[in-house]
């Protein structure tokens, strides 16, 4: 008897609570989704070329395995290299747009300059951080 008078209510909290369950379930997913494209992006870069070579090469799996293996190896000597020679490249480029601004006018110094962060701001959301 009392529970055909909480029928109503019962029911009502199982809708809310099933409601929950599928709205917190899809947004968790959705989260996860993102934060797993933006953890680590040099993964989907090496998978994107692994797929893109084993496809067009026909790289077995044992391929496969060294030519990752290889592109790792390659990938930490380059990061090496960059590491040890950033000071010199960012000096480099610091006198040359120096000069650069020494003959542009102020007008096409602003072009320049924003047309060299937009060039930037792509190059750095495309390269993956290795």
């Amino acid at each position: 008897m009392k529970i055909k008078k909480h029928s109503k209510l019962i029911i009502a909290v199982i809708i809310i609570f099933i409601s929950g369950l599928i709205i917190g379930g899809g947004s968790g997913y959705t989260v996860a989704k993102i934060q797993d494209q933006q953890a680590d992006p040099l993964l989907k870069f090496k998978t994107d070329i692994l797929r893109t070579v084993a496809k067009e090469l026909k790289l077995t799996p044992e391929q496969q395995v060294k030519f990752i293996l290889l592109l790792d190896k390659g990938m930490k000597r380059m990061k090496q290299f960059r590491l040890k020679h950033t000071p010199e490249i960012l000096m480099i480029v610091k006198e040359n747009h120096q000069d650069l601004k020494e003959i542009l006018t102020p007008e096409q110094w602003d072009i320049y300059d924003g047309f060299r962060s937009k060039t930037l701001k792509k190059m750095q959301k495309n390269i993956p951080k290795i």
